[in-house]
């Protein structure tokens, strides 16, 4: 669940969605993510991590680009792999 855009289910549209993010990383000449989980709960083949998150990137025209927020990973157990079930974050003001 994207912020400030339509929420993402399928393969096919994950794919889509973040060959555009992949795209536009490439082009970044510096690129900061840092992530500070508040919570981690684990149960049985579910778990959830609830936390805030910071990125800096450099644009190729030398602007900076900062945002900050929040974010939900809901993660589920599959044969053995713990693989992301849901995202979601927001950006904060």
């Amino acid at each position: 669940m994207p912020p400030n855009a339509k929420r993402i289910t399928g393969i096919q549209d994950y794919q889509m969605y973040f060959s555009t993010w992949k795209e536009f990383i490439k082009t970044l000449k510096h690129k900061e993510m840092n992530f500070s989980p508040d919570e981690f709960v684990v149960s049985d083949n579910w778990a959830f991590q609830i936390g805030t998150y910071t990125t800096e990137f450099t644009l190729p025209n030398d602007s900076v680009l900062k945002d900050e927020g929040n974010y939900l990973w809901i993660f589920k157990k599959q044969a053995g792999q713990w693989k992301w079930a849901r995202v979601i974050s927001n950006a904060t003001p």
